[in-house]
Formats: C-alpha cells, sequence, structure tokens
C-alpha cells in the first residue's frame, strides 16, 4: 500500500507537469487533487497501449517507474509544496474537519489493507481478477468469459501496476488515493467559490457519504469515476457562467473540464451519460443565452472528452464489434454474446431500486426512488441475493448508501429560491442524469457521480442559506453515523486479520471457498478449472473460466445433449478440472443436499428423475425442463457425465465440490 501512495503522490507532480498550464487560476487544493487525478487517469489510459504489446505488463513496469521519477523531479523543481493546500495551520473546531477526515481514511485503510470478500463483490470477481490474469500473461488480452474485461479501464488498469507491487492491498490502495484527491478537489472547488468555511463542509460531507468512504478501501472504481464526472461538470458549469458575465478568462480551464469528463467516460460506461446530460443541460443553456462562445466552449470541451476516452470504444470495436459491449446487444451485437446472455444481463440491471412499472413507464416512483438513496440501501446495491432483501424490502448495508446529506442539499437548494446560475445549472444537471439513472439502473454505487456536485452545495448552503444550521447538523449526523457504522461493523474482522489475530484464512472462508480452491491450486497445477456458481477465481493460482451459460456461448451448451458431449467438449477447451459452489448463497441446504446426491458425492448416486430435478431446483420440474432450461441445463450435463463415470475423482468441501475429468 505505501508504495501505491508514494507512486501517487510522484504522480501529482506528472499530472501537474503534463496539465499545470491550465491551472493557474483554481484554488491550490483544486490544483494538487486534479493534477493527482489527471495523472493516475492519464498513467491508466497509457497503460492500454503498452499492454498490446508483447510483454507490454513486463517492460512496462520500467515505463511506470520513469513516470514516477519524472513526477518526482517535476515536484522538486516546481518546488510544490509551497504551495500551500491550507493558507494557515487549522485552529479551534478546524481540527474536528481534519481528525473526521483523517478517522474516515483510517478506516479506509484498514479495508484495503485487509484480504477482500463476498462483501465486496465485484472487487474480485473481475476488478482485480482481471489484471490478475493480464499480468499472467504479460498483456492485455481478450478474456472471453469476463465480458467486464471490456469496460473502460482507464481506473482499472493501474490496478495491474499496484498488484505487481503490493498484491490486493497495492491494487486497493489507488482507490484510496482517489479518495484522499477528492477531497482535495472538493474542498479547493468550493473554497474558491464560498469560501474556507464551505469547503470545509463539502470535503466532510462528501468524505463520510457512506458509499464513498465504503469503496475507498475496495477495489471498485466507482469514487474515481465520480470524481472525474463531478469535476467535469463543475468546471463547465464555471466557465459557462464566466464567459456569461463577460469573463473571457474563464475558458483557461476547459481543457481540464474535457480530461475529467474523458477520463469519465473511459473509466465506465455510464460516464457517457454525464456527457448526454451536461450536452442537454449544458449546451441548451448557452444556445438559449444566444452566446455563440459558450456553444463552442461546451462543443469543445465534448469533443475533446470523447478523444481521450475514444481507444477503449475503438477497441471494443475491433475486439468485440461492440463499442458499448456487452450492452445494446440488440443494436450492436457482440462477439461470444447472444439475446440470452444480453436479456440476463439487462434483467440484473433492473431489479436494483424501485420497480419501473406502471403509468409512464413508473416515472411516478422517481421521487421516492431519489429519497430510498438515503435510507433503504438494500434496494440499490444487490437486492437478489438472500439475506439483503428484495426489491420490496429495502434492507441492505447501510455503509452502501448515499447517506441523508446530499440527498437533503438537493432539496434545500431547490425550495430555497436563492439558486443563481452556477447553482441552477449543476442542480439542472442532476436532474436529468438523475432521471437517466432512474430508468437504467438504479445502483447506488452509481450515484456517487452525484456525491461530489452535492457535496460542494451542501458546503455553499451552509454559508448562504437560511437553512444552513439544518445542513450542517445533517452532514454531521451522516459523518458520525457513517464512521460508527463502519467501525462497529466492518473494522473489527478487518483489523483482526490485517494485525494477526484472526487467520486470513478463516477470514475469507466466511465467503470464499479457500479450502476448495487450495486443493485446486495444489492439485490442478498444469489444468484448468472450469467454475460453475462461482466467480472469485482471483483466489486461484491456476488458469479457469466462468463456465455457467451467462458468461458467454464459447461452450455451446445448446449443442451439447448428453454428458459424453459435455466433457468432450470441456476436454477440448483444454479444462481437466470442475468446480461447482453449493454454500455462499448459490443454493439452499436443501438444493445443494440434492445436487450432491445426483453427482454422487455421499457415496450412491440417485437417479436423475423428476422427483430429483424438483428437488435440486426447489420446486415442481421435470428432467425435460432441465434439459431445455438454458440457464439450468449444465447441472443436468454435470449429473448425466457423473452418471456415465466420466469423472475419475470427487472431491466435497464446505461450500461445493471438485470433479476431475476422466
Amino acid at each position: 500500500m505505501l508504495i501505491t501512495l508514494i507512486f501517487a503522490l510522484c504522480v501529482v507532480g506528472f499530472g501537474r507537469l503534463l496539465y499545470g498550464r491550465w491551472m493557474p487560476s483554481l484554488d491550490p487544493a483544486s490544483r494538487f487533487g486534479l493534477s493527482g487525478i489527471l495523472g493516475l487517469g492519464t498513467v491508466g489510459l497509457g497503460t492500454l497501449f503498452i499492454g498490446l504489446m508483447p510483454n507490454g505488463l513486463v517492460w512496462g513496469q520500467a515505463a511506470v517507474a520513469l513516470v514516477a521519477l519524472v513526477g518526482a523531479a517535476s515536484i522538486f523543481r516546481t518546488r510544490m509544496w509551497e504551495e500551500k493546500v491550507l493558507p494557515r495551520r487549522p485552529s479551534g473546531l478546524e481540527w474536528v474537519f481534519v481528525g473526521v477526515v483523517l478517522l474516515a481514511a483510517v478506516v479506509a485503510s484498514v479495508a484495503v489493507l485487509a484480504p477482500s470478500t463476498a462483501l465486496d463483490w465485484d472487487t474480485i470477481a473481475y476488478h482485480l481478477a482481471v489484471p490478475k490474469l493480464w499480468l499472467s500473461a504479460g498483456h492485455i488480452y481478450r478474456i472471453d468469459f469476463i465480458h467486464h474485461s471490456n469496460f473502460p479501464q482507464s481506473v482499472d488498469n493501474l490496478y495491474i501496476w499496484g498488484l505487481t507491487w503490493g498484491d490486493q492491498a497495492g491494487a486497493k490502495a489507488f482507490q484510496l488515493c482517489y479518495y484522499l484527491l477528492g477531497c482535495l478537489v472538493v474542498f479547493g472547488l468550493t473554497r474558491a467559490r464560498y469560501g474556507g468555511k464551505a469547503g470545509a463542509w463539502a470535503a466532510v460531507t462528501f468524505a463520510t457519504v457512506p458509499v464513498v468512504l465504503w469503496e475507498a478501501g475496495t477495489g471498485y472504481i466507482d469514487v474515481a469515476h465520480g470524481l472525474y464526472a463531478a469535476a467535469g461538470v463543475i468546471l463547465v458549469a464555471e466557465i459557462l457562467e464566466g464567459l456569461l458575465a463577460g469573463r473571457e478568462s474563464a475558458t483557461r480551464v476547459w481543457p481540464v473540464a474535457a480530461l475529467c469528463l474523458g477520463f469519465a467516460a473511459g473509466s465506465k460506461y455510464t460516464g457517457f451519460q454525464v456527457f448526454i446530460a451536461l450536452g442537454l443541460v449544458y449546451g441548451l443553456y448557452a444556445l438559449a443565452r444566444k452566446s455563440g462562445r459558450a456553444v463552442k466552449s461546451v462543443a469543445a470541451v465534448l469533443a475533446v472528452g470523447l478523444a481521450v476516452c475514444a481507444p477503449w470504444y475503438v477497441k471494443n470495436v475491433a475486439w468485440t464489434g461492440n463499442p458499448v459491449y456487452p450492452f445494446f446487444y440488440e443494436q450492436f451485437g457482440g462477439k461470444n454474446w447472444s439475446k440470452y446472455n444480453a436479456d440476463i444481463y439487462k434483467n440484473q440491471q433492473q431489479i436494483f431500486g424501485i420497480p419501473r412499472a406502471g403509468p409512464l413507464g413508473g416515472i411516478a416512483a422517481f421521487p421516492d426512488a431519489v429519497l430510498g438513496l438515503a435510507f433503504q440501501p438494500g434496494r440499490y446495491t444487490d437486492p437478489a441475493i438472500p439475506g439483503r432483501g428484495t426489491p420490496n424490502g429495502g434492507f441492505g448495508f447501510a455503509w452502501q448508501s448515499t447517506g441523508a446529506a446530499i440527498v437533503v442539499a438537493c432539496f434545500v437548494w431547490l425550495l430555497s429560491g436563492k439558486t443563481r446560475r452556477f447553482e441552477g445549472l449543476l442542480l439542472a444537471w442532476i436532474g436529468v442524469s438523475l432521471l437517466m439513472w432512474f430508468v437504467l439502473s438504479q445502483q447506488s454505487r452509481y450515484a456517487i457521480t452525484f456525491a461530489p456536485v452535492l457535496a460542494m452545495l451542501l458546503g455553499a448552503g451552509v454559508v448562504r442559506l437560511r437553512a444552513g444550521s439544518v445542513l450542517a447538523a445533517v452532514s454531521a449526523a451522516q459523518a458520525c453515523g457513517t464512521l460508527a457504522v463502519l467501525l462497529y461493523a466492518q473494522y473489527p474482522g478487518q483489523f483482526g486479520v490485517v494485525t494477526g489475530k484472526v487467520k486470513r484464512a478463516d477470514y475469507l472462508s466466511r465467503s470464499v471457498p479457500v479450502e476448495a480452491f487450495g486443493w485446486l491450486n495444489e492439485h490442478a497445477k498444469n489444468g484448468k478449472v472450469a467454475l460453475y456458481d462461482e466467480v472469485f477465481g482471483f483466489y486461484l493460482s491456476v488458469p479457469y473460466f466462468w463456465a455457467n451459460p451467462g458468461h458467454t456461448t464459447l461452450i455451446g451448451y445448446d449443442k451439447l445433449n448428453d454428458g459424453q458431449q459435455f466433457v468432450s467438449r470441456l476436454k477440448e477447451m483444454g479444462f481437466t478440472h470442475i468446480y461447482m459452489s453449493t454454500g455462499y448463497g448459490s443454493y439452499t441446504p436443501e438444493e445443494a443436499a440434492a445436487l450432491r446426491a445426483i453427482v454422487g458425492l455421499d457415496g450412491t448416486t440417485v437417479p436423475l428423475d423428476d422427483a430429483a430435478v424438483s428437488a435440486l431446483l426447489g420446486h415442481t420440474a421435470r428432467v425435460d425442463d432441465l434439459k431445455s432450461d438454458q440457464g439450468q441445463k449444465y447441472k443436468w450435463l454435470i449429473a448425466d457425465a457423473a452418471d456415465r463415470g466420466l469423472f475419475s475423482q470427487k472431491v466435497h468441501f464446505r461450500g461445493g465440490f471438485v470433479l476431475q475429468l476422466r
């Protein structure tokens, strides 16, 4: 982790060297923070071109080291430490603000150092798994079974280097860096416009948005993505305001805004929603004001931003035929994808949040969806997982919500009657963006994009609005609540494994099949593992493949009619072992027992008849139903292969079982 933090500090100097010429008018704090996130984005984008070359990720380490050296030299040459982020030492209550941010950073640091579990699912499912696979190959290639490997990777690519010098902690520490740099960006942008007190409240609010602080200790990328998007939106609003007030100097910062928006769309597909909302709100406003210069400035920002993110989408077209693979399959198609896969993925995106059925596409539920971000995190995280609630239950982990502060700030400003051009532009952008969020996928982490903007408005409201004391109270309550929940619910377990009081294997075994993976790492060294109902291959040191039908069409389940054909196809693809997860929410205990019996793990093989199939699926079904169901057919194929004696070894573990192909 320490190497990553040092590298990020050097990258601040690298970012200043490249982009500092467009930042002299910015506050020192935001200038420091923006230099850092733009420098990191540049390294991430550059890694794409390095990684596409033969052994690029091997010799590319020298290029990354050179970036650090150049950045460090820039820091010393320009004596950046003399640009004081704070004009003076904090005093009195100001230390409280500093203390809150530092305590939050400590909580996030412990999460960074602790190994990731299913609690931060995407970290080990693909955010770190994809870079690990690329590192093992020495270059970036298309991973056919993880469609996420085709997502824009300007942030994820940083994990490649983090893994080389610090394993998980080295990779996840990049999000901690974005988090700390983000606090400076929010503080500086707010202080420059509304004063130091407003900046302090804005920084604390952003730092303690529950999902922001939680993600700062994970390998997710939404904090980085949200910072890029929000910084671009704020800077373009300032450009418009300045131009319409006759201040031509306001345009000086437009390349920084363009880069931020480019890295937003270069780190996540939802960055295009930022482009669309900004173009609609800011572009139409500039047209309405009949300012040709303002229109041209917005167009220039969007054009350069698109150029910055373009390499990711060009790569996708070349590799898959779909620039936003695997989305919009009906419009663009895509390699190793199908209508079946597309429907599964689309339906999963739609389970989040408030159901959209009803008049006008359920738009009447829009206010409920926005308010729910503050107090019903289960609806906006993963409501389909047992124990986390349902789309109608609203349960879930409190630290995965957006908290109440930014939601309250939004409504207070809307009702205040005190909005000027700048605040109005920001609120209009948030409104359009929230509508798109409501229609596409209501996930709380996608709403992180709004957090820096609304944190800024909360700080402004504290010093500008009559309800300022209310906003301050809500922000303070959120800070206390977020820290208390994380310290109580997450910190003890993570701190225990970090300090060695809890064994790493014991900590991971709560949600990761470490025992089975340990066996596979030992016995499948020269083989390849097909994973069923399990995506945490990050903890495997042998080649693996997500084999469930929804991940790819390569196995071709529709062409397999019995266990013999199934095993032959797996052997043809190089597989030697199958691992099937039956724990951690994959099956109920009854369904897991039925599967073990059908496969023959309990000594005798139960006939695969209608009764056995009904027990396996948890509802009344026939063998013919199982054979014809695209999503469930693999269970019948595995059972039929076991019945034919095509597995030479069957090993049962607490969370699943291993089958070795004969």
